[in-house]
């Protein structure tokens, strides 16, 4: 072959491979083919959004986490935050690892240096700063850094369950308490400004059971009409058949910012199509009928049945298919469930997969401290001992909470029998207050 063809190929081929990659670049959703490495699985929801975490030139923002993550730092009080480190003893820390910045843990596109927590640290980092403990606590002599956060002792960021004194406070509490609940959420009103129009136009067709759906709904009740979600805006009531979910904030503002914190909602927050179960790569199965199910408001409430009941246990068994999930309707959290459902049970004492995963807290609300429900179904997920002062420590005396979530196996039972883990914690506390 001529050179001259060669130097004809070469050309065809560098423009072919120039326009396939301004391709990607700047019109296809999918950037996958510039991704440095797999992503996590606390992130791989927006990997085909950059710009959710790098500058143009692909430099980590410096706010990228906290604009996600600093609300959920603050409820959890976090143990290591950025001011504990402004003290001219701890500034000498920083030079081993720099805590002020959180890509100095949790650096994303490395798999092969990612473990538990998404911690791309080694497993023993906390030794930088705590290499003297032995000399401080003479119970830790022996013990190796790399089990700080795997022994049942300690979390980097939210280290409220184990704190020693704690520890001690709650010893020997009864694995279950006298007539347990939860807290009950409190209703709060928004004033509806209720449209002088008819229910909907005159040449929309709108059935007889979707008439009574509504009829029996709190929108209803709060004189919200169907125009209220089905309109182009507040000036324009030309008819939308199928509103988005950005409908459901004009009145939900604090619910609908709190799913998409979490794994559910995240893709919406960073203008994504909503995530699908067939999306997920978190190891979880789920029905074969869901994997294309989106996943926004009304996948839970129904579009116009709303239904928060079957929204805290039917709508999550429309997807999840795992273990732990199939085994729910056999286990004594769905017996109290049913008989509160039934009437036969106390208020507040059934608990369903909401209760736990989307527990009720204390939020401001418009300028009010509500006790509402968490919307983010991630935030006592990861790590899940925050679950226990949440949530567990409602019914359940602390050590036997502790140890049920740190038994995997009982985990994918649903809670079917007793905790057959063992942690060292409560032996070390029990001697230091003998």
């Amino acid at each position: 072959m001529s050179q001259y063809r060669l130097w004809i190929i070469w050309i065809i081929g560098s423009i072919y491979v120039s326009g396939l990659l301004s391709y990607w670049m700047f019109f296809s959703e999918d950037k996958t083919q510039f991704l440095p490495g797999d992503t996590s699985y606390a992130h791989y929801q927006i990997e085909l959004k950059c710009s959710a975490c790098h500058e143009e030139w692909g430099e980590v923002k410096q706010n990228a986490c906290m604009d996600c993550h600093e609300q959920q730092m603050e409820n959890i009080h976090d143990s290591h935050p950025k001011t504990k480190f402004n003290t001219p003893s701890t500034k000498k820390m920083l030079k081993k690892v720099d805590a002020t910045r959180c890509v100095s843990c949790h650096q994303e596109h490395k798999p092969e240096s990612t473990d538990h927590g998404n911690v791309s640290q080694p497993s023993d980092f906390c030794w930088h700063c705590h290499d003297n403990i032995a000399e401080e606590r003479p119970s830790h002599e022996g013990v190796t850094f790399d089990s700080c956060s795997t022994a049942g002792c300690h979390n980097y960021h939210d280290n409220r369950a184990l704190y020693e004194d704690f520890v001690a406070k709650h010893l020997d509490e009864p694995n279950l308490k006298e007539a347990p609940v939860v807290e009950a959420k409190e209703v709060y009103k928004k004033i509806v400004k209720i449209i002088q129009a008819p229910l909907f136009p005159g040449d929309v067709a709108v059935t007889e059971e979707l008439m009574r759906e509504w009829h029996d709904s709190a929108h209803a009740a709060a004189g919200i009409d169907c125009l209220q979600c089905h309109r182009t805006s507040e000036k324009d009531s030309t008819w939308v058949k199928k509103p988005n979910y950005q409908v459901c904030m004009e009145c939900h503002e604090q619910e609908g910012q709190d799913f998409q914190m979490g794994h559910h909602g995240m893709r919406l927050a960073h203008e994504l199509s909503p995530m699908t179960p067939g999306m997920s790569r978190s190891g979880l199965e789920f029905k074969r009928d869901a994997k294309h199910k989106e996943l926004t408001c009304v996948s839970c409430h129904s579009s116009h049945e709303y239904d928060v009941q079957k929204a805290a246990v039917e709508a999550c068994l429309k997807c999840h298919n795992d273990s732990h999930s199939k085994k729910f309707s056999q286990s004594k959290h769905n017996h109290l469930w049913l008989k509160e459902k039934g009437g036969t049970g106390l208020v507040n004492s059934g608990v369903s997969c909401a209760t736990c995963h989307m527990p009720r807290v204390l939020k401001d609300v418009r300028g009010e401290e509500k006790i509402v429900v968490e919307h983010n179904q991630s935030a006592n997920l990861r790590p899940h001992d925050i679950m226990v002062r949440q949530v567990c420590m409602d019914c359940h005396g602390y050590e036997f909470s502790l140890k049920s979530l740190a038994d995997e196996a009982l985990i994918q039972r649903n809670f079917i029998g007793q905790p057959e883990v063992d942690l060292e914690t409560f032996d070390w506390v029990r001697e230091r207050n003998k």
